[in-house]
């Protein structure tokens, strides 16, 4: 007699692997298990290895299909990553990962076509923006700080109401550099 088979699935064969996101899920947890448990350089070595599982996200298929998603692992793991690294003062270094967090948004979100992948961008991009304002204010001016949040864009207006002729609705708003206050700029 056969043994009985249930599904497509061999009960025998190892489980699948975990997917990127899955995988940055699971480094993350650690790190911050390790982080509240006063660890904290175990936690930087596990968020360091978080970095190569951002950028696949980054590259993947599937980023215009879970931008959100997507783009906040890569945006934690930079800012988690900054934050460790000031508490060591490491400041360059620090700054150059919260830099890498903006640039990347700020590509994603440059485009003639407004999608979702872009409007993630800019959501996430507040979350950049404000670290790099309060880098600002707690260790002072920054020039490649000050000109990146002046190439910072912003999202587009809403679209036009629908008594508007249907040409004009049809036509994208430009996008315009985000007014950022000059004194929150140093």
């Amino acid at each position: 007699m056969a043994p009985e088979h249930h599904g497509d699935a061999d009960p025998n064969a190892p489980p699948a692997p975990p997917t990127p996101l899955q995988a940055w899920e699971q480094r993350m947890q650690r790190a911050q298990a390790l982080w509240q448990n006063g660890e904290q350089e175990f936690a930087l070595a596990q968020l360091v290895q978080a970095i190569p599982l951002a950028h696949q996200l980054l590259r993947s298929p599937y980023l215009t299909v879970q931008p959100d998603d997507y783009l906040a692992a890569w945006v934690v793991t930079h800012l988690w990553i900054a934050e460790l690294l000031a508490e060591r003062q490491q400041l360059p270094a620090a700054l150059d990962y919260l830099c890498d967090a903006h640039t990347a948004l700020l590509g994603l979100g440059d485009s003639t076509e407004v999608s979702l992948l872009q409007q993630a961008a800019w959501r996430h991009q507040r979350e950049t923006v404000q670290a790099l304002l309060q880098w600002q204010r707690q260790h002072g001016p920054s020039t490649r700080v000050t000109q990146l949040l002046q190439s910072t864009l912003c999202a587009p207006p809403a679209a036009p109401p629908p008594t508007a002729p249907a040409a004009a609705a049809l036509q994208p708003e430009p996008l315009q550099r985000c007014p950022l206050p000059a004194d929150r700029l140093h």
